[in-house]
């Protein structure tokens, strides 16, 4: 019933890899879309595998996953 969930910027997906996936906290994929573009074209994604950004196309029919995360 809550109403203010949203795409994690590169930033903050980042700060989630360091502060929770690192220290144990289980349940995360591989790589997930943030909502920071690159470019017209483009968009930043984080791996949890191993905390490296990059970008892609926003057409790609990469298997990349979603986190929404909640303000607080």
């Amino acid at each position: 019933g809550k109403n203010d969930w949203f795409l994690p910027s590169k930033d903050e997906l980042n700060l989630i890899h360091k502060n929770l996936f690192k220290v144990g906290v289980d349940g995360f994929g591989n790589h997930y879309w943030t909502s920071s573009e690159s470019s017209e074209d483009g968009v930043w994604y984080q791996s949890f595998f191993n905390g490296y950004q990059s970008t892609a196309d926003k057409n790609d029919d990469d298997d990349y996953s979603v986190r929404a995360i909640r303000s607080f």
